[in-house]
């Protein structure tokens, strides 16, 4: 919207030099100190109206939000209110062995994030082995509300993890989707979603294009073994539904970047993705060369072009990304560009910052840092993995984990971002 639309309309007229026209209607002599004085008053009125409409259009600095308990991914209702959910899971060593029910939480919000009320249980994964995602862990459980009013939920359930030194130890993990229909309140049992592939660690991104297609995206183990670095290579895969959820198809499973340098998780890794004014869909992920590599899809996710290095510089670290209501990207990273003094500490996750952009990500506003280490907290802790909701008021929820284990901090940060901030 134009700002100049916003600002008030006035008419400044000078004052005859017969007079004005009093209450009577009949015409006024006017001394010249009562001319001035008129003079005075109606610029002055329109000077408080300006400033009124100034303040109001006022951006406000992110604030951060104190809340009590547990935060997981967000996403806001038909009727305005946001949702939580998270799961707590269970301890490593447990994971092979036979375990109860695994409760799903979830929280309220009716005030754009500011408050939260209370858990409760709002159901539960079946009770057996493994174990559904950890809170300390970066993700967990993803929501999704479609045109239709159908909120969707996605977990996933950890069988084992890939071993180090071990190339048969792939790890196994499995994919659980259910959905509501009237806000949250009941749930459809939680189907298993077939993925192709035996480990998918994470879920980082899942949209619902114009055309009513959901679509999900994450990376997977592959089979070849990096003996030298002791892991596997990463690749990218994407899932679709075109009837709500209830059949899912593999689309491409062979988005790569070519091996980097000897960092943790190689390959093409945790990826989002935001569809453009000219239907394509965008992905941006996470690599080992110090920027965010970037595909393309003509088709609705199906294919994928070849991937390519972005002009988005960042840290070993996925992104996150949000459509706003008014058609604006916003994106968080960790924007090597421009943390302070070129200082970069291991993975590099120490700062994470914030843009927009009105031109479907061509150009960005200059990026603002949004976390950083607290006096306290060494240099090479981690503010990483942004999670982005929308406001009913038009504010930015951004969630991210922040981490130092040297000093126990392991928590999860939620900001109130004014797009209007970003975009200064």
């Amino acid at each position: 919207m134009r700002h100049d639309a916003l600002i008030p309309k006035f008419e400044i007229r000078l004052l005859a030099a017969g007079g004005y026209r009093g209450v009577t209607g009949e015409r006024t002599p006017l001394t010249d100190e009562r001319r001035c004085q008129e003079g005075r008053r109606r610029i002055t009125l329109v000077l408080l109206a300006l400033t009124s409409f100034v303040v109001a259009e006022a951006a406000s600095v992110p604030a951060l939000v104190e809340y009590e308990g547990r935060i997981g991914h967000i996403a806001k209702l038909r009727d305005g209110r946001l949702v939580t959910v998270y799961t707590l899971g269970r301890d490593r060593k447990e994971i092979p062995l036979p375990g109860p029910e695994q409760p799903l939480y979830i929280r309220y919000s009716d005030d754009h994030g500011l408050t939260w009320s209370r858990e409760r249980v709002a159901f539960s994964y079946p009770a057996g082995r493994g174990t559904m995602f950890r809170y300390e862990q970066s993700v967990g459980p993803y929501l999704l509300l479609d045109r239709r009013n159908t909120l969707h939920l996605f977990a996933m359930r950890y069988y084992g993890l890939p071993r180090k030194g071990d190339p048969k130890a792939i790890g196994l993990t499995e994919l659980y989707h259910n959905v509501s229909r009237d806000g949250s309140e009941t749930w459809t049992v939680p189907k298993r979603i077939d993925m192709g592939h035996h480990y998918v660690p994470v879920i980082e991104s899942i949209i619902e294009l114009s055309s009513g297609r959901i679509l999900f995206a994450s990376n997977y183990a592959t089979d070849n073994y990096l003996a030298e670095r002791g892991e596997y290579e990463y690749r990218i895969l994407t899932l679709f539904s075109s009837d709500s959820g209830e059949t899912w198809e593999l689309g491409d499973d062979d988005i790569r970047v070519p091996l980097g340098p000897g960092l943790g998780h190689p390959g093409a890794i945790e990826p989002v993705m935001a569809e453009l004014g000219d239907g394509r869909v965008w992905m941006l992920f996470r690599s080992q060369y110090g920027r965010l590599y970037q595909t393309f899809s003509l088709d609705g996710g199906s294919s994928w072009e070849p991937s390519t290095p972005s002009d988005i510089r960042a840290a070993n670290a996925p992104a996150g990304i949000l459509r706003l209501s008014d058609g604006r990207l916003v994106l968080s990273w960790n924007d090597w560009a421009n943390y302070p003094d070129g200082e970069i500490h291991r993975s590099g996750r120490q700062y994470l910052h914030t843009a927009i952009s009105d031109d479907d990500g061509k150009s960005w506003s200059a990026s603002k840092m949004i976390a950083k280490p607290t006096t306290k907290e060494p240099r090479n802790a981690h503010m990483r993995y942004p999670f982005l909701c929308e406001a009913g008021d038009g504010m930015i929820l951004l969630r991210y984990h922040r981490i130092e284990s040297s000093i126990d901090v392991r928590r999860r940060d939620l900001l109130r971002i004014d797009p209007a901030w970003i975009a200064e």
